[in-house]
């Protein structure tokens, strides 16, 4: 058996010397994405779901955060401590009487999606009627699929679930640059 080169330095050092920018976490998301397309092809559909999801909830995360002023460089958790009451304040602006859904939070597309729509809102740059009617669809249909604490359960997720998560994640890639621009 022949003997598999070894990297100088392994893998999680090298990541973990990598600083979790806008821009790093941006490229990975494609790369997850691609990865899910592998998954799908191997008929791995609960992977596939899985991995399709944790990519819109970052490029959700990153739109927010370059649409509240972060560059590339920005450093993307530093940005995330005032994302619960800024919620809260939102829908007390724009949602009055309406209490904020608790759901995952930072692991919900439904969280990081209304506090895009109401942080564009709130700066008197709204998206569309139809843009944002879109977005809601997409985001709703994935969130009924698409659950961080799958990550623990056996499922039997389908090849038709495996490509919806698929098309309404590569939905969020294509307009990443629209959702906070």
């Amino acid at each position: 058996m022949r003997a598999i080169p070894v990297p100088v330095l392994p893998l999680r050092p090298r990541l973990a010397g990598r600083a979790e920018t806008i821009l790093e976490v941006e490229t990975a998301a494609h790369d997850r994405l691609v990865d899910t397309l592998g998954l799908i092809v191997e008929a791995q559909y609960h992977g596939a779901v899985y991995i399709a999801g944790y990519v819109a909830e970052i490029l959700l995360k990153t739109a927010w955060v370059r649409f509240t002023g972060g560059l590339g460089s920005t450093l993307l958790y530093s940005s995330f401590a005032s994302a619960p009451l800024r919620l809260n304040h939102l829908y007390s602006v724009h949602r009055p009487g309406i209490v904020v859904p608790a759901k995952e939070s930072f692991h919900s597309i439904q969280f990081w999606r209304d506090l895009l729509i109401l942080e564009r809102a709130s700066a008197g740059n709204p998206y569309t009627r139809a843009f944002e009617g879109v977005l809601v669809l997409n985001t709703d249909q994935l969130y009924d699929l698409w659950w961080v604490e799958a990550r623990y359960r056996h499922n039997d997720a389908t090849l038709l679930e495996a490509t919806t998560a698929y098309d309404l994640t590569d939905w969020v890639l294509k307009n990443h640059s629209a959702l906070w621009s």
